[in-house]
């Protein structure tokens, strides 16, 4: 059974000192302890792969690192990004932040981004994080990205829950995803990092929108919320959550440990590990052997 990580962030050693040292908040750090040195001196992509493999994690879903600043910055992360995928076709596939290039008089650059990112790149997905900007995901500087999205057929994927870093949480809150989804209902939207403390309101949400998901990153399996496990294995919310651990914040391995811990019917785990992101990232993945 193949497993997917729906969030890798890469890092490059060249870049990740100064990155971290200069811009990562403290708060991140001192919460996710065990990884600080990985975020702080970054790996290379040989060292990613070979976590990776360690940890029984077949493909990755790349991100640009998070403390890339402007356009020109954004675009050199993402041909980063394009090259590992190309090295590795059948372990990585690309994703691209455009957050920071949304409102104030920027919003024809980040759908010049996202077209990039997807016709250049061949991303998989666009992400995008409230809490970098400070504006809520249903302000309408939002809007004119979901529109490109839903051209370009590509899903986006939305922070949601209390931030790590010490940014505003009040712009994370999931009800926050409502409107968008009304708004959007073609628009496949894929909320990160759980929702706490606001998951049970993130699943009634994702209830009431059948184009909403959820993906676990940067939560280890230990500390799942038991209602978003309870979720997985609902009759009328399967293959709606899929498997992510936002590497080098958690470990692959510490995450692949625990997830015993959940005890997952079979079709409940192929579901969670490859199934929805397969579906959802379009990655055309088939099921190997067990």
């Amino acid at each position: 059974m193949p497993v997917v990580d729906a969030w890798i962030n890469l890092n490059p050693k060249e870049i990740a000192t100064e990155g971290w040292n200069q811009q990562a908040r403290s708060s991140l750090l001192r919460q996710f302890h065990e990884t600080a040195d990985v975020m702080r001196q970054g790996m290379s992509v040989d060292e990613l792969l070979a976590s990776m493999d360690e940890a029984g994690i077949d493909v990755g879903v790349l991100t640009t690192q998070p403390f890339v600043s402007n356009f020109d910055e954004l675009m050199g992360a993402c041909e980063e990004i394009a090259a590992a995928c190309e090295l590795h076709p059948d372990r990585f596939v690309g994703s691209g932040r455009i957050d920071i290039l949304l409102g104030h008089g920027r919003l024809k650059l980040a759908t010049d981004a996202m077209r990039r990112m997807v016709d250049d790149f061949h991303f998989k997905a666009i992400r995008m994080v409230p809490q970098v900007i400070e504006l809520p995901p249903d302000h309408r500087d939002y809007y004119p990205a979901y529109t490109t999205a839903v051209e370009l057929g590509v899903p986006v994927t939305i922070n949601v829950g209390m931030p790590g870093p010490l940014r505003p949480a009040t712009v994370q809150q999931p009800i926050l995803l409502d409107r968008v989804c009304l708004d959007f209902p073609e628009l496949v939207i894929v909320a990160t990092h759980m929702g706490h403390p606001w998951h049970e309101e993130l699943l009634s949400l994702m209830i009431r929108h059948q184009n909403l998901y959820l993906m676990t990153s940067a939560w280890a399996p230990r500390y799942y919320p038991p209602a978003v496990v309870t979720f997985m294995g609902a009759s009328r919310s399967r293959g709606r959550v899929m498997f992510a651990t936002d590497y080098p914040v958690l470990s692959m391995q510490r995450c692949a440990d625990e997830l015993p811990l959940l005890d997952l019917a079979p079709d409940v785990r192929e579901e969670f590990l490859w199934k929805t992101a397969n579906s959802v990232f379009g990655l055309g993945l088939e099921r190997g052997p067990t």
